[in-house]
């Protein structure tokens, strides 16, 4: 396992965050290959995108983990971007740092998963979502600007339960070979 915390890694997703969101924020419409939806159906054989990998609602599932076991409302998923980290960090090879924009609709969730070797962050860019997690007592209600930090361990769900469309920044760092 490799060593995440020396590197100065967080401070660079969150100091470009704004500026991100900002131009998040500009495009009118995504190109048919970029906009992907999970909830969408379709006859023929296409892969669907991958909010939540397998592996990690396998194991809140073996943990016994409260929540949805599937993932629905997903309006859209665009891949904004991906960094090689190896470019970055030698040490990080094989790594991947990826940011997505992700929309839910009302009533919409993300299926209960446990993190594992996946660190990243959710930034509501506009609606509000409720996170339902491990480490808390209580639902949190997340609104527009508010980060949610997801690292290995964290068990969690998350909901539209407002009569408006969320959407979300969100940027992780992946296997090369791990969640598309």
């Amino acid at each position: 396992m490799r060593f995440f915390a020396s590197i100065p890694l967080l401070g660079l997703i969150t100091s470009g965050m704004l500026s991100a969101c900002s131009a998040i924020s500009t495009v009118e419409q995504p190109s048919a290959i970029a906009q992907q939806s999970e909830s969408s159906e379709s006859s023929e054989s296409t892969e669907k995108p991958t909010i939540v990998p397998q592996q990690e609602r396998d194991n809140a599932q073996q943990l016994n983990a409260a929540g949805p076991t599937e993932t629905s409302g997903i309006e859209s998923l665009i891949m904004l971007g991906a960094i090689d980290l190896q470019s970055e960090f030698e040490a990080l090879e094989g790594y991947t740092l990826r940011a997505r924009e992700l929309v839910i609709t009302p009533g919409g969730q993300v299926a209960v998963h446990q993190h594992d070797n996946r660190p990243g962050l959710a930034y509501i860019i506009e609606g509000e979502m409720v996170e339902y997690r491990n480490d808390q007592d209580e639902p949190i209600v997340r609104s527009a600007g508010a980060v949610s930090f997801e690292k290995t361990g964290v068990v969690h769900w998350w909901k539209n339960e407002s009569s408006n469309n969320a959407r979300a920044l969100v940027v992780d760092i992946v296997p090369e070979t791990g969640p598309n």
